[in-house]
């Protein structure tokens, strides 16, 4: 009789386990893995934006861009428009409000990196400057890493309990993803209540049925208590991979001497397609 009850007891419990995992759901994979999988193929073209908003004008901004990069070679090339709110003030004059777009190339490779910033409206020749990274300056996804928000996953895969949880699946740009998200453990509230306080919500991320990651995206929620850009704002930076495994390369582009008047060259990403 007595072992009649186990067995029916453990059949039970093994009917409750099936229902609450069905055969069909995704293994949930750990961040390494994901990390893996999606350095594995090699290359990818990604695009992105960050997207402030807020009830303040003046905290309003959004930048997009794209680029490629070679996680085999650490190389890594962007092309980024901001349009952004400043105030400007001459002496003794009232403040303007003035909207303007940034123009921000970079090129890198290996430790290295170029850069070039303008104004769309500016009638100034563009200069590339180069400059060098210290040693052990990448993170889990290299050079990627400089790109948010694959940049958080660096310090969010060493630290102690963080969780990936499943949210579903779904369709992305027409491909079936799955979706997820990466929660960290509560973390202690600041002690320094007077100066702009920030709390970033969990990373979503998307991945392809490869385990690669396709999107990722978080959320920042600032709040700065005083001065013309004070109240409260939201940045949503979201960054998109798609041709994994395309032929891309990428060049040093021709840095200008400083006092020399031409206009730098721009060696970016070739396609490589025929």
């Amino acid at each position: 009789m007595l072992v009649g009850l186990v067995a029916v007891a453990g059949l039970v419990g093994a009917l409750v386990g099936v229902a609450g995992h069905p055969s069909g759901a995704p293994a949930q994979p750990r961040l390494s893995e994901i990390i893996a999988a999606t350095r594995a193929v090699g290359t990818a073209r990604f695009s992105y934006s960050s997207v402030t908003s807020s009830p303040n004008p003046l905290l309003r901004s959004i930048s997009v861009g794209r680029g490629a990069v070679d996680f085999r070679t650490d190389s890594m090339t962007t092309v980024e428009r901001d349009r952004e709110t400043q105030i400007s003030q001459g002496d003794n004059g009232p403040s303007r409000r003035s909207t303007q777009t940034l123009v921000n190339d970079q090129i890198f490779i290996g430790r290295s990196f170029y850069t070039q910033f303008g104004m769309v409206s500016s009638h100034f020749p563009d200069r590339w400057v180069k400059g060098t990274f210290p040693k052990a300056s990448f993170g889990v996804m290299g050079v990627f890493d400089e790109d948010d928000p694959v940049g958080d996953l660096a310090g969010d895969i060493t630290t102690p309990r963080t969780k990936v949880e499943l949210l579903g699946t779904g369709t992305l740009g027409g491909a079936a993803v799955t979706r997820y998200r990466v929660v960290l453990p509560a973390c202690a509230a600041t002690s320094h209540t007077t100066g702009p306080r920030d709390t970033v919500g969990p990373i979503a991320l998307w991945l392809d049925g490869e385990g690669r990651l396709v999107q990722i995206r978080d959320a920042m929620h600032l709040t700065n208590p005083a001065g013309p850009f004070r109240g409260v704002s939201t940045i949503t930076s979201t960054i998109r991979l798609s041709d994994f495994g395309a032929p891309v390369a990428v060049a040093a582009p021709k840095v200008i001497p400083e006092g020399e008047g031409a206009v730098a060259i721009l060696l970016s990403v070739h396609d490589c397609q025929q």
